[in-house]
């Protein structure tokens, strides 16, 4: 079970590849002297965390890591973090420095050159929620000290393919401990155990399809015979159709209306509608027949309902 819910989470996390919850900005201040204020911002989206550059522990998120293209500059001290928060995660069960909502970073830098005052540099990062991890990105960036202005460029925000093994070695060091690591390096069939159970799974998942599919046909076949219709209609294309608009009294020629598209919408609400009149329903089991048809139709089959226009026929 262990090793479906390792094969689930990393499924979650290649899902949310194309996601974006961060937007990064960059800009400079002069401060005399040839020396620079460099200020690169992160906003976050609620609910996700950008990590510090000095984590403690390598066991839990991967750290921020900046860079930069210092030939023509010098380096004053460290990158400085404004708004970066330490406390007891309880998903990572330790204490963790992270950033919420919006992360600063401050790097003072020198130059050697000021015939040339464009400071290139680089952020290596990774950003998760209380659920997932997104892999690590690299957000490159370049600043005119000048104007204290950020040039942009096309793209800014990629994934980062040299660093994928460092994420990966993370995943797995994370997400398969309690055990499942120790038994990775134990046991060389873990991957076609793996394999086996994704299979499994989409096995289940079939069977499942088809029981729902079967439900559904079931059920539509005993309804069409409580309102005295030919069961099998429900299995032919196109005339089943048919065969409901002629259970919910209504003109023979919205069969032809509800094959197309976006119009159909409206009519097969009104269909059904219609349907569940001709039962004794309400507005509220016609929503039911629409978004959970795999409640309602079995409901109206085997329930004690009647149909009302017996007379008609």
């Amino acid at each position: 079970m262990k090793k479906i819910f390792s094969v689930l989470c990393l499924f979650v996390s290649l899902i949310c590849f194309g996601q974006n919850p961060i937007s990064w900005r960059v800009n400079s201040t002069d401060l005399g002297d040839n020396t620079y204020e460099i200020k690169i911002e992160a906003d976050l989206d609620e609910g996700w965390h950008l990590y510090s550059q000095f984590l403690e522990s390598d066991e839990g998120p991967l750290s921020t890591y900046i860079t930069y293209e210092n030939s023509n500059f010098e380096l004053i001290g460290k990158t400085e973090e404004v708004g970066v928060e330490t406390h007891m995660d309880p998903v990572w069960e330790m204490e963790i420095s992270s950033f919420s909502n919006h992360a600063t970073f401050i790097q003072k830098v020198k130059s050697l050159n000021p015939d040339s005052l464009l400071l290139k540099g680089n952020v290596n990062f990774m950003i998760c929620d209380d659920s997932q991890c997104l892999p690590p990105e690299n957000y490159d960036f370049q600043v005119n000290l000048a104007d204290g202005s950020e040039i942009i460029q096309e793209v800014v925000y990629k994934t980062d393919p040299s660093t994928n093994h460092l994420y990966l070695d993370w995943y797995r060091n994370i997400v398969f401990q309690s055990g499942i690591k120790q038994q990775i390096l134990a046991d060389p069939s873990f991957g076609r155990g793996l394999s086996m159970e994704i299979v499994v799974l989409m096995i289940i998942g079939i069977i499942l399809c088809l029981g729902f599919i079967v439900l559904i046909i079931v059920s539509q076949w005993k309804v069409f015979t409580k309102a005295r219709q030919p069961g099998w209609a429900c299995l032919v294309p196109f005339y089943n159709i048919y065969i409901m608009t002629v259970i919910a009294q209504k003109p023979a020629w919205w069969s032809i209306i509800l094959l197309i598209p976006i119009v159909n919408i409206i009519f097969l609400v009104m269909l059904l509608n219609g349907i569940s009149t001709a039962f004794g329903k309400g507005v509220g089991f016609t929503f039911g027949l629409l978004f959970l048809s795999i409640i309602f139709w079995p409901i109206l089959a085997f329930d004690n309902s009647s149909y009302k226009y017996l007379s008609n026929i």
